[in-house]
This record gives structure tokens, C-alpha cells and sequence, in this order.
């Protein structure tokens, strides 16, 4: 049986030969996409092996990664070593993240990075669009997720384990249950 320690170490070591393959190259002349499984998977082997941090969390490798999959591992962690800052504005822009656009992930992390007043190095993956300068007040919240339709209907309340969640009803034939907590 393998301790936690020996789990992260190979963790960490299947980490530093995925990340060879995080830069974007240029096949005629277009950029080329990191691998799927690197776009999707690099960001929980490096959790899994303690490494998470600003070698992964870069403004050039941020615009290909699975939101979905990076938000559940940086939950309630701000920190990230000296990411922390970057992974703040990432956050804040991830409900805007597509898979299949890269450029415009870059494009709404260069935005929030102008937004919140945090020096980001640009993206190697050139964006839709690059600011050139920026400002408003942003608040501390977070969107956590969206519709894809008009919101028709919300509901909050509490339930019976003080856990409070809200309830929305969509355009787009969905309805959506969120935890207010989390």
C-alpha cells in the first residue's frame, strides 16, 4: 500500500512531464491547443501532487484549462502560492470560460486582470481582444455558474440543515439548484 507521500510524489512527477506540453505551439501558421487530456487533467495531478502553482496557474496556460475542474480544486484557496493573485482574477472571469475558445478565455482574464488593478502578464495566446487600460469596482462576489437562456424564475430559501440555496429557472429549459455556501 502506497502512502499519501509516495502518491504525491508520482503525482508530481506525471505533473512535470505534462507540463512540457502546456505551451501553445503553431502548426501552419495557428496555434495549436495543449492536448485534451493536459487541458483537462494537469491542474488535478498537480493538486494531487502538492505543485499547483505559478509554473501551472499562468496567464499562457489559464485560457485552455477546464473551469469546472480547476474551480473545484482551488475552492476556498486564494492562495496558491505566488498564483494567488492571478488565480483571484481567474476566478472572477471563469463563468465567462469556453473550452473551445481559448482566446476569448484570455481575452476575459486580461479584462478582469485591467478590472481589478492586477498586473498580468499577457497571454502568448493572443485574445479576441487586449485592453489597454480599465477600471471599476468589481466587488468581492463571485459568478459561480450560468444559464445559457433569460433566467425566468429564482427562489432562495433555507432548508431544514441551514444550508441555503437558490433556485433558478431558465429560457434555455434548465433549472438550476446552487448551493449559497459554496
Amino acid at each position: 500500500m502506497e502512502s499519501h507521500d509516495e502518491i504525491a510524489e508520482v503525482e508530481a512527477r506525471i505533473t512535470g512531464e505534462l507540463t512540457r506540453l502546456i505551451e501553445p505551439g503553431r502548426m501552419a501558421g495557428r496555434p495549436t491547443l495543449p492536448p485534451a487530456y493536459v487541458r483537462r487533467h494537469l491542474v488535478e495531478h498537480a493538486a494531487a501532487g502538492g505543485v499547483l502553482d505559478e509554473r501551472i496557474l499562468t496567464a499562457d496556460f489559464l485560457p485552455f484549462v477546464d473551469a469546472g475542474r480547476l474551480r473545484a480544486l482551488t475552492a476556498g484557496d486564494a492562495s496558491a502560492g505566488d498564483a494567488g493573485s492571478l488565480l483571484r482574477v481567474w476566478r472572477r472571469a471563469a463563468h465567462t470560460w469556453s473550452w473551445e475558445s481559448p482566446a476569448g478565455n484570455a481575452s476575459a482574464l486580461s479584462v478582469w486582470a485591467y478590472a481589478e488593478q492586477t498586473p498580468v502578464a499577457a497571454a502568448r495566446i493572443p485574445g479576441v481582444w487586449e485592453p489597454r487600460w480599465g477600471w471599476w469596482q468589481t466587488g468581492t462576489g463571485e459568478i459561480l455558474g450560468r444559464h445559457t437562456g433569460t433566467v425566468r424564475a429564482v427562489a432562495a430559501l433555507v432548508l431544514p440543515n441551514d444550508q441555503p440555496i437558490a433556485v433558478t429557472g431558465s429560457s434555455d429549459h434548465t433549472v438550476r439548484v446552487w448551493n449559497l455556501n459554496t
